[in-house]
């Protein structure tokens, strides 16, 4: 290969590089503070910021005549992933954790949540929910209650996807 044809072909190399380095830099500045670029595979949505606190239900008794109470803590953060604790016991003073989840978290549309468990109890499923804010209330469809409200739904599956909240399961942020 002649010289004069060798150095026009690594200055055309050069230029094609130095044009995608630009480009790659010119679409991070694009970019707001924080946002992430969506890749295959990753999350379809981005998590509702009115999520992201620690959220907390207090102590739960379904019936005064049960011998069993809950307590459920839920911390959301920014990027997509949450941490999960339920303590139960005999009562109120006898809590003990018994449930302790990582999960990555997935909108698909406004009012719909995905819950992939990363580690815990239910490692490697996914639960697909409803939920709610309103100012320092959070509502999902699943979860410990004394109600039937959710026709038999199990929330495994986009099909059975919990329709209904739970208003008895009710976190606080806190």
């Amino acid at each position: 290969m002649p010289k004069k044809l060798f150095t026009v072909v690594v200055v055309l190399a050069l230029l094609f590089v130095g044009y995608l380095g630009v480009a790659f830099l010119l679409h991070r500045i694009d970019r707001a503070p924080g946002e992430t670029t969506q890749t295959a595979g990753s999350a379809q949505g981005s998590v509702d910021q009115s999520l992201v606190a620690n959220w907390d239900t207090g102590c739960l008794i379904p019936d005064p005549k049960s011998p069993w109470a809950e307590r459920h803590t839920f911390t959301i953060n920014s990027d997509g992933t949450g941490n999960h604790k339920r303590s139960s016991g005999e009562s109120c003073s006898k809590l003990s954790v018994d449930n302790d989840d990582k999960v990555t978290i997935t909108i698909p549309e406004q009012g719909k949540i995905n819950l992939a468990f990363t580690s815990g109890q239910f490692e490697g499923n996914t639960l697909y929910d409803i939920y709610e804010v309103s100012t320092d209330t959070l509502k999902f469809g699943h979860g410990f209650c004394n109600c039937v409200e959710n026709s038999g739904k199990t929330g495994s599956s986009e099909s059975d996807r919990f329709t209904s909240l739970n208003n008895f399961l009710l976190y606080k942020k806190q």
